[in-house]
């Protein structure tokens, strides 16, 4: 019989089991109280129209179940707008409609900002965000929005004249208090006389994070893998016939 050397190489690699798991969307319409976002079955809005400080709004599902977190004023909007578009394409259609887009809450970042405080969320949770803004102007009006929790996730979107973009901020963790605070500023090459910045709306799930990544250890036969519990070399030799 005769013997020949195989090298079979053992290593370590990093797997992961399961997916995240997507909740329901929440919608917020901020503006004018002339021109809220009328809800519907399975399309439920929350429509917040005071932009003063100490304004707390109760949040609901689209479906219009019931939820804990508050969403609070505690940084005050100088007043709300209603010129932003009544014709919203793409996206910004699809995800708000022109109820939505047409009016907004304006703060002028020369002087101030405006902040948002999300309150009653679960910790335990990664929070995605999609923002719209738009106000008819022939000025440059880039506007950040900063989400800070026990992590920092900011954007920022040109609204002047914004028809069709729309602002995806994702996997915003809240503080262990469960809170998360947005904050509306202006941002770099905003060349508006009062450095405005604006928000109409925004929408939000709560997302399950992912396992978190094991390693495994792994040793090759030819041409499939052995998980082993324990390695206890990195290489090892085996006498094939």
């Amino acid at each position: 019989m005769q013997f020949r050397r195989q090298f079979v190489l053992a290593t370590s690699i990093a797997l992961s089991f399961g997916s995240i798991s997507v909740a329901q969307e929440v919608r917020i319409d901020f503006g004018s109280s002339s021109h809220r976002t009328s809800s519907s079955a399975g399309n439920n809005w929350t429509n917040i129209t005071n932009p003063w400080s100490g304004s707390t709004s109760l949040l609901n599902y689209s479906t219009g179940t019931s939820l804990p977190w508050k969403a609070a004023i505690t940084d005050s909007f100088n007043k709300s707008y209603t010129t932003g578009t009544t014709s919203p394409t793409g996206d910004a259609l699809t995800i708000f409609g022109p109820s939505a887009t047409r009016d907004s809450f304006m703060t002028q970042g020369r002087y101030d900002k405006g902040e948002i405080t999300l309150s009653g969320l679960d910790s335990t949770k990664l929070y995605d965000f999609k923002l719209f803004g738009s106000v008819s102007t022939s000025r440059t009006i880039n506007t950040i929005y900063s989400f800070a929790g026990a992590n920092t996730v900011s954007g920022t979107l040109n609204v002047a004249n914004n028809r069709s973009s729309v602002l995806a901020l994702q996997a915003v963790k809240p503080t262990t208090a469960g809170i998360i605070k947005l904050t509306v500023d202006t941002a770099a090459n905003n060349n508006s006389y009062l450095q405005q910045a604006y928000i109409n709306g925004l929408t939000m799930t709560a997302n399950t994070p992912p396992p978190v990544e094991v390693a495994k250890n792994l040793l090759f036969f030819g041409n499939s893998f052995t998980q082993l519990n324990s390695l206890t070399a990195t290489i090892a030799e085996v006498a094939v016939a």
